[in-house]
């Protein structure tokens, strides 16, 4: 399957007076993966106001930038592909890329309601090769959950009520195809297959690095 690669790349803007550079990285960060004034806000524990003006008018130490999407011509696709493979070398704030969890993945949102005092299996292929994970309140509802297969990972996470979860299946990689299903006590809750299209993504510009290829998808369990 051939995936068609998009890329996230910022624009320059202008500098302005120094704030709290404590405040400023995992502003920038979150801004950089593309982030809105609302979740920044709530995650750090600031004002929307304040991350607005921030985004909108950069700080001194690093320009802050506003991702935007790009499409590659195919010399810059090499560029990407080659600066993929290397080190940030001679980018000013190259540590802080090493900050950005920026590894390649397909996640799958798994919300949905169903029973949570029951096992739940979920199985299926990745790229043809067989997985299985499984959770349940004993064994690891509320945190990363193993699978079958190292690239794979179940986070089983939130719940509303007791019924009402919100899981994310994450496949470490870049795969062709992924077919699923939601088992509970032999129910299919959900099954669905997937060929994801990727995006390269930049979050700190193509000239610092890391680029990863990430996408994600959705299927809601119902039991």
């Amino acid at each position: 399957m051939e995936m068609e690669a998009r890329v996230v790349t910022p624009p320059q803007v202008a500098e302005v007076p120094m704030i709290d550079a404590e405040v400023v990285q995992p502003m920038r960060v979150l801004a950089g993966l593309g982030w809105g004034a609302k979740r920044i806000g709530a995650e750090l524990g600031i004002a929307r106001s304040t991350v607005k003006r921030y985004i909108r008018d950069g700080v001194v130490s690093g320009i802050q930038v506003h991702l935007k999407q790009r499409k590659l011509d195919d010399d810059a696709k090499a560029k990407a592909v080659a600066l993929f493979d290397s080190t940030a070398e001679g980018c000013g704030w190259a540590r802080a890329c090493t900050l950005v969890d920026c590894g390649n993945r397909f996640v799958v949102d798994l919300t949905g309601t169903f029973r949570t005092d029951r096992p739940v299996v979920v199985r299926g292929l990745a790229d043809g090769n067989e997985f299985t994970c499984e959770a349940d309140e004993s064994t690891g509802f509320g945190r990363e959950q193993p699978c079958s297969s190292s690239g794979i990972a179940l986070e089983n996470g939130r719940f509303y009520g007791e019924s009402i979860v919100h899981a994310e299946l994450m496949f470490r990689g870049v795969l062709c195809a992924v077919d699923l299903q939601v088992v509970q006590l032999d129910s299919v809750l959900a099954e669905a297959s997937f060929a994801p299209e990727y995006d390269l993504v930049a979050p700190n510009g193509l000239a610092c690095g890391p680029l990863c290829w990430v996408t994600m998808a959705s299927l809601a369990p119902q039991g």
